[in-house]
């Protein structure tokens, strides 16, 4: 008996009596759900590796198999999955994180030394946490050319200007851009979304005056179980 022409013959036999579409919508949404359990399964490679050694085993080449319509099909039915679920889930996602950034600000004129109190309440201070000391001191530096003032700030104490992880950039008292931890901010990085990246971009949004006033920034903090 020829195996390979048995199995020929019968995918032939159920295209042509119309049960094909079916047999391949079910296993192609088989197949999704798979493979979001095996990204997260152990033993992910090793099924890949014995789904290929069963391949080899039999043989079967699909290009003996003529179903024109077989890779629409499957096409067709992934777009109406992610459509269905993926979009609306990425929908509600985006609009919650943008909600969450844009809300309104309770006034419109925010100070530089309230922007580094922000930035120092979200330092994580606790024993267990970044502060091997029981105080810390930030780094600052202020470039204030007219119009132009290039602001760099670090949690650390004497980090040069240009190795601070944080640099806002203001022109005409109005935030242009801004650096948080060496990146970019945006709404759509997910790994940023943090409470001083949501004020920044929330001070942004809110096209709020910022004004420089350097000689009133409190540097200084201290460990939670430092007791003051």
């Amino acid at each position: 008996m020829d195996l390979v022409k048995l199995i020929i013959s019968k995918v032939q036999e159920i295209e042509t009596s119309g049960k094909l579409d079916e047999i391949i919508e079910k296993n192609v949404l088989d197949v999704l759900n798979e493979i979001v359990h095996d990204s997260f399964s152990w033993n992910g490679v090793a099924k890949k590796s014995i789904e290929d050694a069963l391949k080899d085993k039999l043989g079967v080449s699909l290009g003996n198999v003529k179903i024109p319509q077989y890779q629409k099909l499957v096409s067709d039915i992934v777009n109406k999955q992610l459509n269905n679920t993926v979009a609306a889930d990425l929908q509600h996602n985006i609009e919650t994180v943008i909600n969450s950034f844009t809300e309104s600000l309770e006034k419109k004129e925010w100070k530089l030394s309230e922007i580094i109190t922000e930035f120092i309440s979200c330092i994580d201070k606790s024993y267990d946490g970044e502060m091997d000391d029981q105080y810390g001191c930030c780094s600052l530096h202020i470039n204030n050319d007219g119009a132009f003032c290039h602001i760099y700030f670090d949690k650390d104490e004497d980090v040069e200007k240009y190795q601070c992880k944080q640099h806002l950039f203001i022109y005409k008292n109005k935030l242009s851009s801004a650096t948080i931890d060496e990146v970019p901010f945006s709404p759509f990085n997910m790994r940023l979304i943090g409470d001083f990246t949501r004020f920044m971009f929330n001070l942004y949004c809110n096209n709020v005056t910022i004004i420089v006033d350097e000689a009133d920034c409190n540097l200084e903090y201290y460990r939670d179980d430092n007791g003051l």
